[in-house]
């Protein structure tokens, strides 16, 4: 499975408008699809990281199952 990590351990992750946001800065890699509708804001947890799929409407990733833990990268 390829992901884009967009959040670091203490990021806040969100996304509002279509456009991603991490710490308030909107991210400026596009991607395939935008999510629609709001998502966050999500902090990541210390030792896990925030990870999205470039094709976001139809991407099975942190929106849907949360957190990755590093070691699992």
């Amino acid at each position: 499975m390829i992901k884009r990590v967009i959040g670091l351990p203490g990021a806040v992750i969100q996304i509002k408008n279509g456009q991603v946001y991490a710490n308030s800065k909107a991210l400026k890699k596009p991607s395939i699809g935008a999510k629609k509708l709001p998502y966050g804001p999500v902090t990541v947890p210390a030792d896990f990281y925030r990870v999205l799929g470039d094709n976001r409407n139809n991407s099975f990733d942190s929106h849907c199952w949360g957190s990755v833990p590093m070691d699992s990268v």
